[in-house]
């Protein structure tokens, strides 16, 4: 089941993922596909996009995205050289639980000064 009515080319997934993740500033996204649609999605999000074209001809792209790459391997490549901090799944799950913590923290000094 989709999260969203729309699907690409609209910018709909893009914009339910950015406030899944509670990302408010669109210069923070990077979307990466490898099909039309990807691109006209990301751009109409007014993020930035990268596309790895496999078998799709540079000739036949309506939008320009704003990096070209030759495989998925070179998006890290990409982000490092821009200074883009990657986070992985285990850093966003220790964020998450010291988020808990301090939340769980507040409540007891709350509970103890009532």
């Amino acid at each position: 089941m989709s999260q969203t009515e729309r699907h690409k080319p609209y910018p709909d997934p893009i914009f339910y993922a950015m406030k899944e993740l509670k990302i408010t500033d669109p210069k923070r996204v990077l979307f990466v596909g490898d099909a039309q649609t990807d691109i006209q999605s990301g751009l109409s999000a007014n993020i930035f996009t990268a596309l790895v074209p496999h078998s799709m001809s540079k000739q036949k792209l309506t939008s320009k995205p704003h990096y070209m790459l030759n495989s998925f391997d070179d998006v890290l490549s990409l982000c490092y050289g821009r200074g883009i901090e990657i986070a992985k799944d285990e850093d966003l799950m220790k964020e998450k639980q010291k988020k808990k913590q301090k939340k769980d923290q507040d409540q007891e000094v709350e509970e103890e000064e009532e």
